[in-house]
């Protein structure tokens, strides 16, 4: 429509306000005519665009109806501006053109017998004088007028032809291409929701480092937002990764209080061409499994310590106790100073050796948990009364960080045990006024856990140390056992959670043990108050 008014304002007006020929002035006098019918061309244009903006169905037989009223339009302007002598005869290969554009190489063809119509009725006008007050053109004139007929009907014939097949070539590519750009859409997306939701870890750098693409997956794991892991590097993100650019390696990494062990695979990523650009790193979170992996070799010393612990007990526990009472009957005698002095020290390393079989023998027979349902912040407070008598540690500031109304279902004695042995280890490592917090809240990723925090101030500890604190016998204190922290691992076990700690040299330890609420078991059926 746009182009049918640009066309008429163009040829149709330019005849009527720029005919430089007196010749064809004389010939057509009825130059009136042009101006009517470039208004009607408006008018009718007008009219279309309203009836389009209507329309809900049917727009190709609008859009034939539009191309046969200019065939028509083109027929008027020829007749009024010289026949087949006419400027304006090439316009009905244009409607031609249109036609095998908007509507396909059969509709072009179908306007073709229309347009082949006028063209013959142009050339009997001036063969026979129809309508023509001058009269037939004479034998002279007659072989211009058959020349431009055929020329034009050539014209058009060509037009429609090759129009109509580039047309439908065009048709065909096009919906070859909507079906692969669904297709490519489909792909895409399919893609995309892979990556956003798959659980593992994808991310790609450029051969400098940068980061292009990271997952949600991946960024959980790595402890920072999508958008923020895009600004750093890949050895910004993972700093301990080994030298020599290994394609498979484990990195741990360190985010918000919480330590992760990543499973990390590389390949390179290729573009179109086979060239390299840069490589995408898939990885794993495999936190519990070498947590899992820690606990079964943990586990496996503990059977092994209780073999020994059941077998040497009795045999250990008998000779003891004959020599503490001989030692106390010889302490009745008259003795000097020295001998009392040196038969207590003996006194006091059988007791000592008698508690270190005391807890061989909780390894080797551990007492099942008896779940109750108690308040936190009550039995952290016993544990701070107990703390307080305690004069074999540094003077420290012990914090009850635990909401009042916080309640969990463990065993109260075990768990006694467990804090007052995390609180006195803490104590240990740390200087006097040091501070230690027990704090306690509902686990985010899991609701049904309760995460229960001891966290000190003191000298910390290093990774190869962490590694091994649960492990029996591993003590850093001279005067230690190295049962403690072993013991307290296996009491949380026990009741189905997990014990971790998070430590750096000269930064304090914080441990978390993450406990069922409902306990190891089936639901209480007890109540333990304060």
């Amino acid at each position: 429509m746009f182009l049918r008014v640009v066309l008429i304002t163009l040829f149709l007006g330019s005849s009527l306000f720029l005919d430089p020929t007196a010749e064809l002035s004389r010939i057509h006098p009825e130059r009136a005519w042009l101006f009517w019918l470039i208004l009607g061309t408006y008018g009718l244009t007008i009219s279309y665009a309203l009836v389009y903006r209507r329309l809900v169905r049917g727009h190709e037989a609008f859009a034939g109806v539009q191309l046969s009223i200019d065939l028509l339009v083109s027929a008027v302007a020829v007749a009024l501006t010289g026949g087949t002598e006419s400027v304006f005869m090439f316009l009905n290969t244009l409607v031609i053109l249109s036609a095998a554009v908007v509507l396909g190489r059969r509709a072009a063809l179908y306007l073709l017998v229309p347009a082949t119509g006028l063209i013959l009725l142009a050339v009997a006008r001036d063969a026979l004088g129809w309508l023509r007050p001058e009269g037939p053109v004479s034998d002279a004139e007659l072989f211009s007028v058959y020349l431009s007929a055929i020329t034009h009907l050539s014209a058009m014939f060509l037009v429609a032809l090759l129009a109509g097949y580039l047309s439908e070539q065009l048709r065909a590519t096009g919906q070859e291409l909507r079906f692969a750009s669904a297709d490519l859409k489909t792909l895409r997306a399919l893609n995309d929701r892979i990556i956003q939701d798959i659980k593992s870890g994808i991310l790609s750098h450029d051969l400098q480092g940068r980061v292009v693409l990271v997952n949600p997956a991946a960024a959980r794991m790595l402890g920072v937002s999508p958008d923020e892991a895009r600004r750093h590097t890949l050895s910004e993100l993972l700093p301990d990764r080994p030298a020599g650019s290994p394609d498979r390696w484990e990195s741990r990494v360190v985010r918000d209080g919480h330590s992760r062990v990543l499973g990390l695979t590389r390949s390179p990523m290729l573009d179109g061409q086979g060239q390299q650009t840069g490589w995408i790193v898939v990885f794993q979170d495999l936190t519990e499994v070498r947590e899992l992996e820690q606990s079964l070799r943990r586990n496996e010393r503990l059977a092994a310590i209780g073999e020994l612990a059941a077998g040497l007990a009795h045999e250990l526990r008998n000779p003891l106790a004959g020599i503490s009472g001989s030692v106390q009957m010889l302490q009745q005698g008259n003795l000097e100073p020295l001998q009392q002095r040196l038969l207590g020290i003996v006194l006091r390393e059988i007791d000592r050796l008698d508690a270190l079989i005391a807890d061989f023998l909780r390894f080797a027979r551990p007492t099942p948990p008896r779940p109750l349902q108690l308040d936190l912040h009550p039995l952290v407070a016993e544990v701070h009364e107990a703390f307080a008598r305690r004069s074999d540690v540094p003077a420290v500031q012990l914090i009850n960080a635990v909401p009042t109304d916080l309640r969990l279902t463990v065993d109260p004695g075990q768990l006694r045990q467990v804090l007052l042995n995390l609180v006195l280890n803490a104590a240990q490592a740390s200087q006097p006024g040091g501070r230690i917090e027990v704090s306690a809240h509902v686990d985010e990723s899991d609701p049904s856990l309760i995460c229960l925090q001891v966290r000190d101030e003191g000298a910390g500890m290093a990774p190869d140390v962490q590694a091994r604190i649960f492990n029996p016998f591993f003590t850093t204190r001279p005067e230690g056992t190295g049962l403690g922290l072993a013991q307290v691992h296996r009491i949380v076990e026990d009741h189905g959670g997990s014990l971790g700690v998070l430590s750096q040299p000269g930064e304090g330890s914080t441990f978390t043990m993450r406990l069922p609420a409902l306990g190891p078991g089936a639901l209480p059926t007890k109540t333990e108050e304060g």
